[in-house]
């Protein structure tokens, strides 16, 4: 808006708390407004002011709106004011050419959108400005007045003023042919008026809604009224969701033969929406695992703790009739609970702290190649001393890996390249989980197989065995905490190490894959970036 004098505005409401409201929503445009509560006190204020724009309540105590417009128009300095009616109901044909017949130029229907009420009385303020002389103005105010009934000759005087509104406005048949097209609409959607004049706009806009056009067409001959969103493609081929309000258009006999329409651009608000609503969804089913995951360790905790207690009990209970070695085997066995329940905790920490977003890696250059080697060293003397263990270096086929004397190491690339930067501790932890999985759910005598790949970004790493395999049916929730296969209820195990290797993956931002078929094996394979900054 340009740089002028204030004018005055005149708000007129018998209700307080609308008032201030009105005051809030206008404060910004800098001008000055006047309030009255009532008809009588309205005109007081006509009869001393000259205003740029009334906005009047039609049902006000004692004379009505109506009646105080009758008033209004009867001062001469105020019959060509333009006067905006507001009510709290949809204003009914009788109402409106009761509205119109005493100089109204609009009905604004309450609770009335700010930005609808900053536009429409901007426009009135400029053109209070542009006309200079208050004659100019109640000849065009006088021209609506005596030409309502003429169709043409009232759409091509609204028009002029909903070029100035920068809202999509256009005027429509019921078969969704444009008859009038304003600045705002080419501006979002890019078809200039002499483009789209006369044609369909929901075909040229390729507009896609959650209800029929059919669907569309009878609410609002049923309601006078729809609102709604589009997805909509413009001239430029962008993707668009538009809210639109639609009010029907009746000829002098009552017969719909169209709409009036307004339209906005709220795909940003709608992006802003979808993105709090993943974050939230995302937030909570993260909230519950973690319950379910904190819950679960502490049963399994539980289970451990009464392990121990009763094995102290046998112990107090017997300790006059247990000989030494008894003795030392129950200790044992206290022992052993107390390292589960411990190894529990930890891992329980780390993966609460992983979810909570902790930045949990001590990245150092690692030899993965020696880690590898060593790892399946300790097992083949250790846990895997039944198992025929192969570490496979690069692309060659193993041989003679029968000897249960020292695990078989075949490389074929450098071990230079083995140098990166990973946490060593959470590696070694997440491919001895792996290992010792295969070796656990695998006969004496099978073969298992790790094999490192190095590429120009990333190293692979596999591990493959001969084991018992994972049934169809439980693959997909294998690396759910304490999710254990249907064919493993003979084996002990809390079913919590496949989801730490998976935690362990993706705090390297790599990528873990299964593959398994139930008696056949199951070979997991493990993509890792070489590129991890360690800063």
């Amino acid at each position: 808006m340009k740089d002028h004098q204030p004018v005055n505005i005149l708000v007129v409401d018998d209700s307080r708390t609308h008032l201030k409201i009105v005051q809030v929503v206008l404060n910004p445009l800098k001008q000055t407004i006047i309030t009255a509560n009532s008809g009588e006190e309205a005109i007081e204020c006509v009869k001393q002011e000259d205003f740029a724009v009334i906005l009047l309540d039609v049902n006000l105590p004692g004379i009505n709106g109506f009646q105080t417009a009758a008033r209004i128009r009867e001062i001469q300095r105020s019959q060509t004011t333009p006067i905006i009616f507001m009510t709290a109901m949809e204003a009914s044909d009788v109402k409106l050419f009761q509205g119109y017949n005493q100089g109204a130029v609009d009905f604004l229907i309450k609770p009335i959108p700010p930005f609808i009420l900053k536009s429409k009385v901007s426009v009135f303020i400029e053109l209070y400005h542009q006309s200079h002389f208050i004659t100019s103005q109640t000849t065009y105010i006088d021209q609506i007045s005596e030409n309502l009934q003429k169709q043409e000759i009232q759409i091509k005087e609204q028009s002029a003023l909903l070029e100035l509104i920068q809202e999509a406005i256009m005027i429509c048949d019921l078969d969704h042919n444009v008859q009038f097209w304003n600045k705002g609409s080419s501006q979002l959607y890019g078809w200039r008026k002499n483009e789209i004049l006369e044609k369909n706009w929901y075909q040229l806009l390729k507009a896609k809604s959650n209800e029929s056009p059919e669907e569309i067409k009878k609410k609002l001959i049923l309601n006078d009224i729809w609102d709604g969103e589009f997805l909509v493609t413009n001239k430029q081929n962008k993707s668009l969701i538009t809210y639109h309000r639609w009010t029907l258009r009746t000829d002098q006999k009552g017969k719909p033969i169209g709409y009036f329409a307004i339209s906005y651009d709220v795909t940003d608000k709608k992006r802003e929406q979808l993105a709090i609503r993943r974050s939230l969804e995302k937030e909570q089913e993260k909230n519950l695992f973690q319950q379910q995951f904190v819950g679960d360790s502490f049963n399994e905790i539980k289970n451990s703790l009464n392990l121990i207690s009763g094995t102290t009990q046998m112990i107090r209970l017997y300790k006059q009739k247990l000989n030494i070695e008894q003795l030392l085997n129950y200790i044992e066995r206290i022992e052993n609970y107390t390292k589960e329940t411990q190894e529990l905790l930890e891992d329980l920490l780390f993966v609460i702290k992983a979810n909570a977003g902790e930045n949990l890696l001590n990245l150092v250059p690692v030899n993965l190649y020696k880690l590898c080697e060593n790892l399946v060293k300790s097992l083949k003397f250790g846990q895997g001393r039944n198992h025929f263990i192969t570490f496979v270096m690069g692309d060659e086929i193993p041989q003679n890996t029968t000897s249960q004397s020292s695990p078989t190491i075949i490389s074929s690339q450098s071990k230079d390249k083995a140098l990166m930067y990973l946490d060593e501790k959470i590696i070694w932890k997440m491919l001895n989980t792996l290992l010792s999985n295969a070796i656990q759910y695998s006969k004496d005598k099978t073969h298992i197989e790790l094999k490192l790949t190095y590429e120009e970004d990333q190293v692979i790493i596999r591990v493959q065995d001969q084991g018992i395999g994972i049934p169809i049916e439980d693959q997909a929730y294998i690396f759910e905490p304490f999710y254990r296969g249907k064919n493993t209820e003979s084996i002990s195990g809390l079913g919590i190490g496949l989801h730490l290797v998976q935690t362990y993956v993706r705090l390297h931002q790599g990528k873990i894959m299964m593959t398994s078929s139930a008696g056949q094996g199951t070979t997991f394979q493990i993509i890792l970036p070489r590129n991890l900054n360690p800063n």
